[in-house]
């Protein structure tokens, strides 16, 4: 299996030289190229193309790294809050809940109405 997966890889790499070599073949004539801030000398038109490829890649990927960037720091401000979260919710855990002289938690048994219905003193 190794073996084909190399053959494979080899074969698409030959395949993709191939294609390359006729693509500069096929264009071979030199063009001035006119730009933004002034021209350019006489270059093979494959130049000019593969340049142009390169710089509409940069110029989508710029973007985007922006956008992960962005997650990236974001999801790193959440992990922390519910690091944050998570100790605060275990030190609750943790906490007497008032027995033998300890701090009382008011519950909803905890209101007079509800004192005076249990031992018998209705208003």
């Amino acid at each position: 299996m190794r073996f084909l997966r190399r053959l494979l890889w080899a074969a698409l790499f030959v395949a993709l030289l191939i294609v390359g070599w006729n693509f500069r073949i096929a264009n071979d004539i030199t063009v001035r190229f006119d730009y933004l801030l002034g021209s350019s000398e006489a270059q093979p038109l494959w130049k000019v193309v593969i340049g142009a490829f390169f710089a509409g890649a940069v110029g989508a990927s710029l973007p985007l790294l922006w956008m992960l960037a962005r997650s990236g720091l974001l999801s790193r401000r959440y992990r922390k809050a519910v690091t944050r979260l998570e100790g605060e919710v275990h030190e609750l855990r943790t906490l007497p809940l008032g027995v033998d002289g300890g701090p009382r938690v008011a519950g909803p048994d905890s209101t007079p109405s509800a004192t005076a219905l249990r031992s018998g003193r209705g208003s």
